[in-house]
């Protein structure tokens, strides 16, 4: 089954409001979740969302602005005491590295996730596998700034009516790719 659905856990700028939350969204693509700029309260945003924070595999800094990021130390500790034994993939500029280090080594957890950390230099392609192309475009803003695209891998997929109008099934199909 496909899933596809983005949740905004917070759309507000620069601080929260009494109704809305610190930017923080997340794209759950299949077996993929994929966190954008945890602002500040994102952990609690994923209890209103009825969410849980383990559905994250990858986290995207767009910029070190504390509400893009601020979040970003409670996300890996919710992570950390669920227990989560997959890698968490974490991308972010890389002149914001001192800050990404602050942010997650701030207080003092137990740290036994598995973060594996994409600081990016420049633009291009900075992940491809069979399933997505990650790739970062740099924004014009104060600080460095990435713009994160994701493009799903092309497939083939085929008409089932189609194919069985035509007699095709089986080992056949896969010849076909």
């Amino acid at each position: 089954m496909i899933i596809k659905d983005l949740i905004i856990l917070g759309c507000s700028a620069q601080y929260s409001t009494r109704f809305r939350n610190n930017g923080a969204y997340l794209l759950r693509w299949n077996r993929e979740g994929f966190l954008f700029d945890p602002g500040e309260g994102t952990q609690r945003q994923f209890i209103f969302a009825e969410i849980a924070p383990s559905t994250v595999t990858r986290i995207f800094i767009s910029h070190f602005h504390g509400d893009h990021c601020l979040g970003l130390g409670a996300i890996l500790m919710c992570l950390n005491l669920d227990r989560v034994k997959r890698p968490i993939y974490c991308y972010y500029p890389s002149s914001g590295k001192v800050y990404f280090d602050r942010l997650r080594y701030g207080t003092a957890n137990k740290n036994d996730i598995q973060v594996i950390e994409y600081p990016v230099s420049k633009e291009g392609v900075v992940h491809k596998d069979d399933k997505f192309t990650i790739e970062a475009k740099f924004l014009d803003h104060r600080v460095d700034n990435i713009g994160w695209r994701i493009t799903e891998a092309d497939s083939i997929k085929f008409d089932k009516e189609k194919l069985q109008a035509k007699n095709i099934s089986g080992i056949q199909v896969r010849d076909l790719q």
